[in-house]
C-alpha cells in the first residue's frame, strides 16, 4: 500500500496514504514526543521510538498495539531494521539494543559500561 508514517511533538503516530495525502489512522500510546517510526521490512510491525524512553509495537494491518520495550536507557531517538532478520536494532540515550522480535530480549546491548 503506498503509506508512509510519521511520529511527532502530539505523541502519535501516523499512517498516511501519499497518494491522497491523507491520514489512514492514528496510533496512541507514548507519553513523550516520538522521535522514531518505521515499518518493519520483514514482519507486519509497525515500530515507533520515543522521548518516554519506550518503543512500542504495533500490528500493521489491525494497527492494534502489540507490546511496550522499555531497557531502561532514557530516551528512545533510533530505529533501524533489515529484510533479513526478525531484529529490531534501538538507539537511546545511554546505548543501544538489538531485539529478536518474539522474544523482547536483547540480542546484545551497549551502554557507557561496554
Amino acid at each position: 500500500k503506498p503509506y508512509i508514517l510519521s511520529g511527532a511533538d502530539d505523541r502519535t503516530v501516523k499512517i498516511w496514504d501519499y497518494q491522497t495525502k491523507s491520514i489512514v489512522h492514528s496510533l496512541e500510546g507514548h507519553s513523550h514526543n516520538i522521535c522514531a517510526v518505521l515499518f518493519h521490512p520483514k514482519l507486519p510491525l509497525i515500530c515507533s521510538a520515543s522521548e518516554d524512553g519506550t518503543v512500542r509495537l504495533w500490528q500493521s494491518t489491525t494497527y492494534r498495539a502489540e507490546t511496550t520495550l522499555n531497557y531502561g536507557m532514557e530516551r528512545a531517538w533510533a530505529l533501524a531494521a533489515t529484510r533479513e532478520t526478525t531484529k529490531l536494532a534501538i538507539g537511546f540515550d545511554e546505548g543501544c539494543v538489538v531485539v529478536e522480535l518474539g522474544s523482547d530480549d536483547a540480542v546484545v546491548s551497549m551502554d557507557g559500561t561496554g
